[in-house]
C-alpha cells in the first residue's frame, strides 16, 4: 500500500508541476521586475518627449518619431501609455523598413508589466505583435484576455472580437498547413 500511495503522490506531484511549468509559459509571473521609476523630471522630459513625438507621427515622419518615443520610453520605462504606443509604431504603423518586431514585443510586453497585465489597449497591441510575428496562439491568447470584463483600456468590444477573430483563423490556417521538413 504505501509503495501505491508514494507512486500516486509521484504522478500527482510530476502532473502539478507540469501544469505549472505550461503555465508559466502562458501567464506573466507576479514577480515580474518591473523598472525603476522616473524622477520627476524625467517623467515630465518623457511626457514631453511624447507629446511631440505624437505631432512628429501625425506629420508623417515615422522614423523620427519612433526615435522620440524610444527616447521617452528610456527617461520613464514605467510609462505605459509610451511603451504602448511605441511597440504599435514598430509593429504596426511603420513603413515595412522601419519595423522592429522584436522590439515591438519587448516594449509590448514591458507595458503589459507596468499596467499589471490589465489594459485592454496594451493586450490588444500585445497580441497583434505576436500575430505580426506568427506566433498565433499567443496573438489568440492575449485577444481573448483583452476581450475579459474588468480590464482598462479605451479598445471597443466589436473591434477586440474582430481582432480575435483574425487571430482564430490565422492559428487555425497554421496548424491545418501541413509541415515540410527542413532542408
Amino acid at each position: 500500500m504505501p509503495f501505491r500511495r508514494n507512486l500516486l503522490l509521484a504522478l500527482l506531484l510530476s502532473l502539478t508541476s507540469g501544469l505549472r511549468a505550461e503555465e508559466a509559459k502562458t501567464k506573466p509571473a507576479d514577480t515580474e521586475r518591473l523598472p525603476p521609476a522616473a524622477s520627476a523630471d524625467d517623467q515630465e522630459s518623457a511626457r514631453k518627449l511624447f507629446e511631440d513625438a505624437l505631432d512628429i507621427e501625425k506629420n508623417g515622419d515615422l522614423k523620427t518619431a519612433g526615435s522620440q518615443f524610444e527616447a521617452a520610453a528610456k527617461l520613464d520605462p514605467r510609462n505605459a501609455a509610451i511603451l504602448n504606443h511605441l511597440a504599435w509604431l514598430l509593429a504596426v504603423t511603420a513603413p515595412e523598413h522601419l519595423r522592429n518586431l522584436d522590439k515591438a514585443l519587448k516594449y509590448a510586453e514591458q507595458a503589459a508589466k507596468v499596467s499589471a497585465w490589465k489594459d485592454k489597449d496594451i493586450l490588444d497591441t500585445l497580441a497583434e505583435v505576436h500575430f505580426r510575428r506568427k506566433e498565433y496562439a499567443l496573438a489568440v491568447e492575449f485577444g481573448k484576455k483583452a476581450l475579459e470584463d474588468g480590464l482598462t483600456g479605451k479598445s471597443k468590444k466589436k473591434y477586440l472580437e474582430e481582432q480575435l477573430k483574425k487571430y482564430v483563423a490565422a492559428a487555425s490556417a497554421q496548424a491545418k498547413a501541413p509541415m515540410t521538413p527542413n532542408k
